[in-house]
């Protein structure tokens, strides 16, 4: 045995116990490779093994999916030479950046060599609470820096609650509204945090409005009023990174079919690539075409991260290492999703996926939680995305043959001359079955499914055409119809998916096997070969998806519906989303947090939280305290507000209800003179009342703003200048529109914002409540519509000298059971109830008493 000169006394890095638990196994196992992961303590010394896997006299296998946060990877080399192999430290690499030290011990544990240090929990520095309040209430704090400081005590308190639970590591949900300061409530307190404790905050944010507050108001604000050195970082999907390796690319092939446009354009990005130091779509000076876009960005399928040689220069690698430095990370729900369903599929909290490994977390806009983590945790598969998948291989371009294979064809042949010929034909061979059989086929098998799916789900919900949402409920899977489509399509369809996915899977292995020349610094095909493999495994999981999604819940845990697209209705997907996502929140998510907090303006329905924890399943987590807060306003609504109740207006059922409600919202408007989002829950309606009242708005110098014919933020820009406007608008200006003053004096409801009961998702976690013997109206449809509610009328009260009037037209809300608690949901205003004549009466009393 080759005793190594590497390494240190294991007895300074194990516990007595680990060292004998791990020399009694490896001497049971023969004394052949072991693999054990160890429990460091604060000063990093193993304490407890476990065994994971055993090996033969040169090789264990790598289990990635049984490691804890923090263990040490550790396993032995029998022949006594410590040194670590290629493949030893390319794994390390990969252990580091999940969170795990690397150890090689020899058979007797005498001697340790430590490739990666073990990343112990530190020690945590409490926040001081009175310096917390001193910057909200000393004239040395916000005071000092911001003109016309207001103290505010529910801000003061919310920031108490959230420094308790970094202190406590406990979970916090506060419901904030609008005025009380959110923002500089839960950042000063986390970047203390993060500062003291060198340790990691994430914000997630649901739209990009706040996540600009935050990062170019809020935090510039506290840089200068706590004079601390911290940094933040805003977290952009990769597809907004260009990738010089595939501009290069693109560059050089446009170049060969000589495709003028398209190679100024190229030529222009590779220009500004030169300069940039961002390298993101949102500093270009010029808006490039999305699908040339798509094929120069950053893109998992073709990174090939470390070993690529542009590796130095890639602006995504920037990115992230400026993320992983960053105190405060700011992302979205989106992207947080993205990652934390990354981390649950590896089976490792601390694995990088979007983010770098955290366990700090504040959650704003939470009430979007259930929807994102909804998105994130189902899955989809689509005609689209497999043409997609299929085009990188081959595809054609202005009638010119592009893609994977095609390059590899031609690059085989000029960067590999150590190669046989014999072996380059072998190879050209297999290329040519993939791409003249197995392909062709595959896409002929893909297009008659999903054809057959659209027609299905057309004819079923009796819509032929676009914005169909078809669920597949037990009774339709169990029909003849799907068993035949499942039988004779998606099963052969899911068996040729495998068998590209074999095919693929060989041709990386022959050109991984590909001689070079040993002055090559880079494998010629190394981008390539990562796109193939990334193609073979979306195949893999494809096939899998395709076997099995036509078959029965034998639990209801899922919702599966097909759906075709609202815009394009080529575009048919199939979708499956968990019906509870409380319980990978709970199981998953809090347990490997040290601090979460969620909060939002919405959270409780008639004065109480239960509805927002069985969402998110709060409500099922019971390993440590969750404190609720719920602050009151610091507007008095009481005298800024007065709601209107119309009496007498058509119900929605009604066939005169559009007509009806036409004509009240046009003579509130005209005493309103304006300043008014109306805000609707379907674009039919909105169109309907738009077209009836819009000239007699005009006649009367009111400019009457239509959502859609403009982009969203030159609407806004619009509303704002012109004073004498009105928004006709549905979904996306029910929250996250801020405008104070006098441009917004009026939000007008025509509908309570029940969701479509037909939706898919909504249908079947109705039926889940009901089976289960609950009321799934009052447990669910109505605190949805009572949150969504209050968010639009959120709209209308930015700041203390803001006034103006609610109108809900629906008369739902004074006529049936429930309406009281849609008004308890709401802040406390004024109320006036009556006929149509009677609100307008009381409307123009409101804004005269305003102008005495």
């Amino acid at each position: 045995m080759k005793e190594s000169t590497l390494g240190e006394d294991a007895s300074g890095r194990f516990s007595n116990t680990a060292i004998e638990t791990m020399r009694s196994t490896i001497h049971s196992s023969n004394n052949n490779e072991v693999f054990f992961a160890g429990t460091p303590n604060e000063d990093g010394i193993v304490l407890e093994i476990r065994v994971c896997a055993r090996g033969h006299k040169n090789a264990v296998s790598a289990v990635f999916e049984q490691l804890r946060a923090r263990e040490v990877v550790i396993h032995n080399h029998p022949s006594g030479d410590l040194t670590p192999s290629e493949a030893d430290l390319e794994l390390s690499v990969v252990y580091s950046r999940n969170g795990h030290g690397v150890f090689i011990v020899n058979n007797d544990i005498s001697n340790v060599y430590v490739v990666i240090e073990p990343f112990t929990a530190s020690k945590t520095h409490q926040l001081n609470p009175a310096l917390m309040k001193d910057i909200f209430e000393s004239s040395e704090g916000m005071s000092n820096v911001i003109d016309d400081y207001e103290y505010r005590p529910q801000q003061l308190e919310m920031m108490e609650v959230i420094t308790d639970g970094f202190n406590q590591e406990n979970v916090a949900v506060i419901e904030a509204p609008t005025g009380v300061g959110k923002t500089l409530a839960y950042l000063v307190p986390a970047v203390h945090w993060a500062v003291e404790n060198s340790s990691r905050v994430v914000i997630s944010t649901r739209t990009i409005n706040l996540q600009e507050q935050i990062l170019h108001k809020d935090i510039p604000l506290l840089q200068k009023v706590t004079g601390m050195d911290f940094s933040v970082a805003l977290v952009k999907g990769r597809n907004n990174y260009l990738c010089k390796k595939r501009l290069g690319k693109e560059l050089s092939e446009v170049t060969l079919f000589d495709e003028k446009n398209e190679k100024d354009t190229l030529t222009s990005l590779w220009e500004w690539s030169e300069k940039t130091t961002d390298g993101s779509l949102a500093e270009l000076p010029f808006t490039p075409p999305s699908e040339l876009w798509e094929r120069i960005c950053s893109d998992a399928d073709s990174c090939t991260a470390s070993v690529c040689f542009g590796a130095k220069d890639c602006f995504l690698t920037k990115a992230r290492r400026e993320i992983a430095k960053a105190d405060i990370i700011i992302v979205n729900h989106h992207l947080l999703f993205s990652d934390l369903s990354i981390k649950k599929e590896l089976g490792n909290f601390n694995a990088v996926g979007v983010l770098p490994s955290f366990d700090r977390l504040i959650m704003d806009e939470a009430h979007h939680i259930e929807d994102a983590a909804t998105e994130y945790f189902g899955s989809m598969a689509s005609q689209f995305g497999v043409n997609q998948t299929l085009g990188r291989f081959i595809r054609k371009e202005r009638g010119k043959e592009r893609g994977l294979l095609p390059y590899i064809s031609q690059k085989i042949l000029v960067d590999f001359p150590l190669v046989a010929k014999s072996e380059q034909d072998a190879i050209l061979d297999l290329i040519h079955d993939i791409r003249e059989t197995h392909i062709p086929g595959f896409k002929e098998s893909i297009v008659l499914a999903f054809q057959m799916i659209r027609s299905i789900a057309a004819e079923s919900t009796n819509q032929i055409g676009k914005g169909v949402k078809w669920r597949l409920t037990d009774e339709i899977l169990d029909s003849e119809e799907i068993r035949d489509i499942q039988r004779d399509q998606f099963l052969p369809i899911a068996a040729e998916c495998q068998a590209l996915a074999a095919k693929l899977t060989a041709l990386h292995r022959k050109l991984n096997q590909l001689t070079v020349s040993p002055d090559v610094d880079e494998p010629p095909l190394a981008m390539e070969l990562a796109q193939i493999k990334s193609g073979q495994d979306r195949l893999s999981r494809l096939g899998v998806f395709l076997a099995e999604y036509l078959f029965k819940n034998e639990e209801l845990t899922h919702v599966k519906w097909v759906e075709i697209d609202s815009e394009k209705a080529h575009i048919v997907r199939l979708k499956q989303s968990p019906l509870d996502i409380g319980k990978s929140l709970s199981e998953w998510v809090y347990p490997n947090l040290n601090t979460c907090v969620a909060v939002s303006a919405t959270l409780a329905v008639d004065n109480r939280f239960d509805f927002f924890f069985k969402q998110v399943g709060l409500s099922q987590y019971s390993e440590r305290s969750v404190d609720s807060v719920q602050l009151d306003s610091p507007f008095d609504f009481s005298s800024q507000t007065l709601m209107c109740l119309p009496t007498d207006l058509a119900e929605p059922d009604s066939p005169d209800y559009i007509e009806s409600i036409s004509q009240h919202i046009l003579e509130i408007l005209l005493v309103t003179k304006g300043k008014a989002f109306i805000l609707f829950t379907s674009f039919y309606v909105l169109n309907q009342v738009h077209s009836r009242i819009q000239n007699e708005l005009k006649q009367s110098g009111i400019t009457s703003l239509k959502q859609g014919e403009l982009p969203r933020h030159k609407t806004l820009e619009q509303f704002r200048h012109d004073v004498h406007s009105v928004l006709f608008g549905t979904e996306s200006f029910w929250e996250g529109v801020d405008i104070a003053g006098e441009s917004l004096e009026c939000v007008i409801i025509p509908k309570l914002p029940f969701r479509v009961p037909t939706e898919p998702v909504l249908e079947a976690r109705v039926e889940k409540i009901e089976a289960d013997g609950g009321n799934p109206f009052m447990e669910y449809t109505l605190p949805l519509a009572a949150i969504k509610l209050r968010q639009g009328i959120g709209r209308l009260i930015r700041k203390k000298s803001d006034r103006g009037v609610v109108a809900i037209l629906d008369a739902r809300i004074h006529r049936k059971f429930y309406g009281k608690i849609f008004i308890n949901t709401l802040p406390p205003m004024k109320r006036v109830k009556g006929s149509a004549h009677a609100i307008l009466i009381a409307l123009e009393k409101f804004f005269n008493d305003d102008k005495e």
